[in-house]
């Protein structure tokens, strides 16, 4: 017996595939001032380009909000490169989507392409995302409340026995130490970027048992993707399974 997947594209004949995988690109934009359609340079339109691998559907899975009008066009598709434009009529703060990429079987790269007016830094990844300024001064901020609560430690100690007996109670700044730490953690969570929960991935790709999360290494491109993988298993005739 045998399991093959087949494939029927919109125009032209259906073919058995040996496998296949969905990826996911999601892009959002994080900044707070808005981007229109028309701020996309026409010589370099927002796409996402499939290199090294034969992709056999390119579309849009989710968005945020749907007056955003985020669509695919003019997509294109090769053996070894494909590709397909992403439009929008505008985004604002936490606008964005997820476009859902097939490909025959793994590797390959996905990258999301595209020049917008008055980001002259280009697309991000959101891994790559750095707010400098904000973090030293959280860092600095950290330091200081540290330094403060091991300080005023003695001071309350001595307030309030009238003397240095009992020296083990000094092991209160320890314990002084986890306040900052975990207002450190909340400001941290609070103003790290991340995807809006409109922008969230289909439920059944969350739940598929392995996960590998990739990001292109190269400076002059930028790409943000998930590629989920499932590992299914056959059962042989003994009823022992194998990967």
């Amino acid at each position: 017996s045998s399991l093959s997947v087949v494939y029927k594209p919109k125009a032209g004949r259906q073919k058995k595939m040996a496998s296949v995988d969905v990826r996911f690109l999601r892009f959002v934009n994080l900044g707070r001032e808005p981007v229109r359609g028309t701020d996309i340079a026409p010589t370099q339109p927002f796409r996402v380009v499939v290199a090294g691998v034969q992709a056999l559907d390119i579309a849009i899975a989710g968005v945020s909000r749907e007056v955003t009008n985020i669509r695919i066009a003019n997509d294109e598709y090769g053996n070894d490169q494909s590709s397909a434009q992403i439009e929008f009529d505008f985004l604002d703060y936490n606008d964005g989507g997820v476009v859902k990429i097939v490909t025959v079987g793994s590797g390959g790269s996905v990258n999301l392409e595209g020049v917008v007016i008055g980001m002259p830094e280009g697309i991000k990844p959101i891994d790559r995302l750095q707010i400098r300024g904000l973090r030293v001064a959280i860092g600095c901020a950290a330091v200081i409340l540290e330094l403060a609560a091991i300080a005023s430690v003695p001071l309350i100690f001595f307030w309030v026995t009238g003397s240095w007996a009992n020296v083990w109670l000094m092991i209160l700044p320890f314990f002084a130490m986890y306040l900052p730490i975990v207002v450190l953690v909340m400001i941290w969570l609070i103003v790290t970027p991340d995807f809006p929960a409109s922008l969230a991935l289909p439920s059944w790709a969350r739940q598929l048992g392995s996960t590998r999360f990739r990001a292109s290494q190269m400076l002059d491109s930028s790409q943000i993707f998930l590629l989920y993988e499932s590992r299914h298993r056959d059962e042989k005739p003994d009823g022992t399974e194998s990967d």
